[in-house]
């Protein structure tokens, strides 16, 4: 019984999550110039319009709403902390993957750019990284060396999301070409 109330606690705050990191990731979009540019939430937000600096309205709600769902389901469903955070990293990875995949592939083969377009992209990669992350909590070995890999990497995005912000590396990823910049210079 406890396994049952446990998947089913799991898929529902997986399936729930998809709309709540949509809408978080919405507002992040308009946040920083909204709140007048602080400094000390660059690394949080999207600064510019580089493909880079939007990845940031996938990665860091999905991140806090795996690192919220385990604590919030540990008193009620007790899940694998090994595994959770295993699969968090592919729920994060996946849309990032995702939409630089779709992006470039559609301004590239069609030469458009359509805020419709890169909105669906949004939605689709969110969905697909929560249900990635939710069938791979379900069916991945529990292994140390996963979960090590695993946090390793999700704070190496996390560092390389703060660092960029200030530093990019000067190529298209990090290219805001509205307004001819790279990062918040």
């Amino acid at each position: 019984m406890k396994r049952l109330n446990l998947r089913n606690a799991v898929t529902r705050w997986h399936v729930i999550g998809v709309p709540v990191i949509i809408f978080i990731g919405v507002l992040m979009h308009f946040a920083f110039s909204f709140l007048g540019k602080p400094l000390f939430l660059a690394p949080f937000f999207p600064v510019n319009e580089s493909v880079w600096e939007h990845l940031k309205m996938a990665f860091w709600p999905a991140l806090l709403w795996w690192v919220i769902g385990y604590w919030a389901l540990r008193g009620k469903a007790s899940p694998s902390g090994r595994l959770w955070f295993t699969a968090a990293f592919f729920a994060v990875i996946t849309p990032l993957w995702l939409i630089i995949t779709f992006y470039y592939f559609y301004t590239s083969a069609f030469g458009i750019e359509s805020a419709f377009i890169d909105a669906a992209i949004y939605i689709l990669a969110v969905a697909t990284g929560q249900a990635a992350g939710l069938w791979l909590y379900r069916r991945l070995p529990e292994r140390r060396v996963l979960f090590f890999a695993g946090v390793f990497l999700l704070i190496a995005l996390a560092a390389a999301f703060i660092w960029f912000t200030f530093d990019p590396p000067e190529v298209a990823l990090f290219y805001d070409f509205r307004h001819r910049l790279y990062g918040i210079r």
